[in-house]
């Protein structure tokens, strides 16, 4: 992953220096990142105030984020022999992964009706947190993304590299059946599970006053025969488009990008709709017109028009299973 910073703190450096150039980062309260490129992989260690918070692999086109990916990073940076960069970097850019994980990964390309700038633009307006890359086999460039605002931006290629506005300009002249990836994070369960026990620990509880209770017999209940396993309700769903507006879809730009884009086999519905379902885990099916079911991954809309209603398919789902906006499919969870 490129940087988007001119002004390493150093660079080309043996990663087996890492522990001591870290010590050094941290006397400074260092907020930023060591970039690490191996043969094969690179590596970013984030740091705030100086110290290693959150890791991130790329390797070709899949990128992993984790606080516990750290450890694993800093072995293998005095282990093997990668060469080490820092780069001072933006807080707002640094929260894009920060106690995060990469929760959906988006692969496409540039067409006539979507532009890099046009891309970036659907982006803002949906605030999202992201990166997004662009790669033409010639250039590379990245933006970064926190709830919708632009933090950084590299463009890369042959004849140098540009930042910022700059670089955005660059993107812009990026053809048609441009690589477009786009990485969504959020934050871990694991981070919200530690910050909610946190908040609980932090309020006091007063041992109540022992009391002497009257020890009273157990009445033993009555052997009930097992309950018998019960069909999942089925539903009926409209399919629906983002673009739709009478639905009145919450954040439409994102989900538009997402049905355009998205290649995986995912739908969204709304609460009230996944609480009808009585869903165990996130996985349905669609009831199709051969007879046939076809197995998605339930995500969810805010959809505030009807509740419980519509359904949205990916455009590229939708062609595949021959579903038409309006027609009314069948799901169970």
């Amino acid at each position: 992953m490129l940087m988007p910073s001119d002004q390493p703190l150093f660079e080309n450096v043996s990663s087996r220096e890492y522990y001591i150039r870290a010590g050094m980062l941290k006397s400074k309260a260092f907020d930023g990142c060591i970039h690490i490129t191996y043969p094969d992989y690179e590596e970013a260690i984030i740091f705030l105030e100086g110290e290693p918070i959150t890791a991130i692999q790329e390797w070709k086109r899949w990128l992993t984020v984790g606080d516990d990916l750290v450890e694993a990073a800093e072995n293998k940076a005095i282990a093997a022999e990668g060469r080490m960069a820092a780069y001072q970097l933006p807080r707002e850019l640094l929260h894009i992964f920060i106690h995060k994980y990469v929760n959906a990964m988006i692969e496409a390309e540039l067409g006539p009706y979507m532009t890099a700038k046009l891309l970036i633009g659907y982006l803002a307006n949906d605030k999202s947190t992201c990166v997004l890359k662009l790669s033409d086999g010639h250039a590379t460039g990245y933006v970064f993304m926190n709830f919708g605002k632009r933090t950084g931006a590299i463009y890369d290629s042959p004849e140098g590299r540009a930042y910022g506005d700059s670089a955005i300009s660059e993107m812009d002249h990026l053809k048609e059946h441009t690589s477009v990836t786009i990485y969504f994070t959020e934050l871990s369960e694991k981070y919200l599970k530690q910050k909610a026990k946190a908040r609980a620990e932090a309020h006091f509880v007063e041992k109540p006053f022992d009391t002497i209770m009257p020890t009273i017999k157990p009445i033993m209940a009555k052997q009930m025969p097992a309950p018998q396993p019960i069909e999942p309700p089925a539903v009926k769903l409209v399919v629906a488009t983002s673009s739709d507006r009478s639905i009145m879809l919450a954040h439409r730009s994102r989900l538009q990008t997402l049905e355009m884009l998205e290649e995986a086999e995912v739908a969204w519905i709304d609460r009230k709709a996944m609480a009808m379902l009585n869903m165990i885990g996130n996985k349905a099916h669609i009831a199709l017109p051969d007879g046939k079911t076809h197995e998605v991954t339930i995500r969810q809309a805010e959809i505030k028009a009807e509740e419980g209603k519509y359904i949205i398919i990916p455009r590229k789902l939708r062609r595949r299973l021959a579903l038409n906006e309006g027609m009314i499919v069948q799901i169970r969870g």
